[in-house]
């Protein structure tokens, strides 16, 4: 069992490459919702779940919060600790997740219940990738497991690195000791033409079966547009 209260932190409108605007942090809202935001609807183990953003869309940031999931625990700046994220807990695993991307749900609650050692990377290194204009589905990951990909979580002792999620990924794992891999299938990325990097390349479609169980199990309100 384990002894560490489980974070998961996303940049809702955290800078990058300057501050976001808002028309941007507005265009984020359906995919938060309807993606993101479906995973912890339905996880059935504690998570506190912190939305960054910088401190000029904060109330934008927090109107959409109260909107989609008023649990969510807003970080507003460069802080490295909230305390209304797990308070009475100084012992955490963090993971990441983008606003337009969802963990499964059940891997998130197996992940709250799994017990870490301090100073340890959880390596998810297979999933799926969702074309959002047209719905289609794709096997997608990082087959070699030592090409560290963004999907991770970290074990941190402290209050002070709560919201740590490591930085550039593909460098992350030089700071670690220790290194867990997860192989089963375990989020879903989504491309839909805005993302910075992601994007839907020649990728070969889960047959329609395959496509309603993914979507099933992760919750995601997909609608043709």
């Amino acid at each position: 069992m384990s002894d560490r209260a489980l974070i998961v932190v996303t940049r809702v409108a955290a800078p990058w490459r300057g501050i976001p605007t808002e028309e941007w942090v507005a265009s984020r809202e359906h995919l938060l919702d309807a993606v993101c935001a479906q995973t912890f609807r339905h996880m059935t183990q504690p998570v506190s779940w912190v939305w960054r953003t910088c401190v000029e869309r904060a109330d934008q940031v927090a109107e959409i919060r109260d909107r989609i999931y008023p649990q969510a625990v807003l970080a507003v700046g460069a802080v490295g600790t909230v305390d209304a994220a797990a308070p009475n807990h100084d012992k955490f695993v963090t993971a990441r997740i983008d606003s337009d991307d969802a963990w499964l749900p059940t891997e998130l609650d197996a992940l709250a219940g799994r017990w870490l050692p301090p100073d340890t990377i959880v390596n998810y290194h297979m999933g799926w990738q969702l074309d959002w204009p047209t719905g289609r589905i794709s096997n997608h990951g990082w087959p070699n497991k030592e090409q560290q990909g963004p999907f991770l979580a970290l074990t941190h002792d402290g209050r002070s690195r709560m919201l740590g999620v490591g930085g550039d990924h593909t460098k992350v794992r030089s700071r670690y000791e220790h290194v867990r891999h997860v192989s089963r299938r375990a989020w879903i990325q989504v491309t839909h033409g805005g993302n910075i990097k992601n994007a839907w390349r020649n990728r070969t479609p889960l047959d329609r079966e395959h496509r309603r169980k993914v979507l099933e199990r992760s919750h995601i309100r997909w609608e043709k547009p």
